[in-house]
């Protein structure tokens, strides 16, 4: 199978869906699947078995100006250019590694050209608190956009309770979702030597909430 990967954000930066997206594309190459990576921004990862392509950065970024500046909408541009992509790499499946506004619009654009979607949320794309000035939701422009456009999503991954319940509150099938939780490569522990029965101790860091499970 042939998938493009679209992560919001990607390596060099570090975060769990960054990391998440580069284990996943390279297991599923393991698999024997063929994964391409699509960013704004030119990257080279080194233990990468996945092809990284690099998007046209001005036109994504002109057609996004407009549409949440100027309310305008030049899907249309994008249409003509996901189109060309879509016929000469021969994607069958487009997978999202979290969302932001920008990767909305290729939904949207992607849908409109029949391709087949599939969502993984990470927290903060559909997850809000406003006591804490918590998910890109607090802007009303990016959830008006999320609500309409999840609607024409084909396949989500919660990786929490959580996210799913706030996928069924947008109304959205619950045969839809599927929990599946984001995970860590075991040999890369395995290769760590441990010298006279040792414990080892992983050190963790995350935000300090109820909803990351932090326990003191």
């Amino acid at each position: 199978m042939k998938i493009a990967f679209i992560p919001s954000t990607f390596l060099p930066h570090i975060g769990g869906a960054e990391i998440q997206a580069h284990n996943v594309a390279n297991k599923l190459v393991e698999r024997g699947h063929d994964v391409e990576i699509f960013v704004l921004d030119k990257v080279e990862i080194k233990n990468a078995k996945y092809k990284i392509i690099s998007f046209k950065k001005k036109l994504i970024n002109l057609v996004y100006l407009f549409r949440y500046y100027l309310n305008v909408d030049l899907n249309f541009i994008l249409r003509a250019y996901f189109k060309s992509i879509i016929k000469e790499k021969k994607i069958d499946a487009w997978h999202f590694q979290s969302v932001n506004f920008k990767t909305l619009i290729y939904i949207e654009v992607l849908r409109s050209l029949n391709q087949k979607i599939i969502v993984t949320l990470q927290g903060a794309d559909i997850q809000i608190n406003k006591e804490i000035g918590y998910g890109y939701r607090l802007d009303k422009k990016y959830d008006q956009l999320i609500h309409n456009v999840f609607q024409k999503v084909d396949i989500f991954h919660a990786i929490s309770n959580d996210i799913k319940s706030e996928l069924i509150n947008f109304g959205i099938d619950k045969n839809k979702i599927f929990k599946i939780t984001n995970f860590s490569v075991q040999k890369k522990f395995d290769n760590i030597s441990k010298k006279n029965n040792q414990i080892l101790t992983l050190l963790t860091v995350g935000r300090f909430a109820i909803k990351k499970k932090v326990s003191i």
